[in-house]
């Protein structure tokens, strides 16, 4: 558990958000002391608020719970409902509930939006009495609350499956293949695993959970294609490659003449015209 003030220290100021005490166990008497010594004096950053103390719960590896106390709307951002319902999508078990301290019926429905997007409960408190009954209520729902068991991943031999055609629905053909890692901007890492896929048999390897490029090799033509493994699947590829024939060249000074030694590019045509970039040699 930890406390957080916002509009605290500086006048006009969205940024003023402190966590008066950091994450750990609570002693009462010094939240009391810390309450006590408030003086509001700024801005209602609660958007900024809720997404500065998830991430520091580190809501999208863990549980998190947030009990919010304002006593009036949001003052520095658009809609602090929009935040709450992004950090649920992202969180793990993301829950905030929330007490309207002597506020009017329109800060009411934008704070109870908040609870709402979230799972939680929203309290109207009117005067002391009620607050204190509104957070006594919070804090035994939350103490009763049991953390949902963490799901069990079955144990994987492959992570990854592939096989390879020359056309949509062909037959399969031998390939081979490399899973090249990417990283968080979409660039090109090492090279982690080559493994080959066969005429009659799926190719198999297996990765980490994360983002890659398989880059497949058929008959001198390589294709990449992007793909994700996820925690606990098994992610299956079927790369198309395109149909491709066997050529056949000799060289020979006259029609009819004995071969000779003689090197050779193979344009593809776009257009009637000769590409640049030769595909074969």
């Amino acid at each position: 558990m930890s406390s957080h003030i916002s509009g605290h220290r500086k006048k006009g100021d969205c940024n003023d958000i402190e966590s008066v005490i950091p994450v750990g166990q609570i002693d009462k008497n010094e939240i009391i002391s810390t309450v006590n010594k408030i003086q509001p004096k700024g801005k209602t950053p609660i958007a900024r608020s809720l997404k500065k103390v998830a991430d520091e719960l580190k809501y999208t590896e863990e549980k998190a719970t947030i009990i919010l106390i304002s006593d009036g709307k949001e003052s520095c951002d658009s809609n602090p409902c929009d935040v709450a319902k992004d950090l649920e999508k992202k969180g793990i078990d993301f829950v905030t509930h929330v007490i309207g301290f002597n506020v009017d019926k329109k800060t009411d429905k934008q704070l109870e939006c908040i609870a709402k997007a979230t799972g939680g409960e929203y309290f109207s408190a009117k005067n002391a009495s009620a607050l204190n009954n509104a957070i006594k209520s919070i804090v035994k729902k939350v103490e009763k609350e049991k953390p949902k068991p963490t799901p069990v991943l079955k144990k994987l031999k492959d992570t990854l499956e592939v096989v390879v055609t020359e056309k949509e629905g062909g037959k399969w053909v031998r390939a081979s293949n490399d899973v090249i890692y990417k990283d968080d901007n979409g660039e090109k890492g090492k090279n982690i695993s080559s493994f080959t896929s066969y005429k009659d048999e799926v190719g198999k390897t297996k990765i980490p959970v994360g983002k890659y490029i398989l880059r497949t090799t058929y008959n001198q033509f390589e294709k990449e294609t992007p793909f994700e493994v996820k925690a606990g699947e098994v992610t299956k590829l079927k790369v198309v490659m395109g149909e491709t024939g066997k050529v056949e060249i000799s060289a020979s000074k006259k029609e009819g003449g004995k071969w000779v030694i003689a090197n050779h590019w193979i344009y593809p045509v776009v257009d009637g015209e000769k590409d640049s970039s030769n595909i074969a040699s």
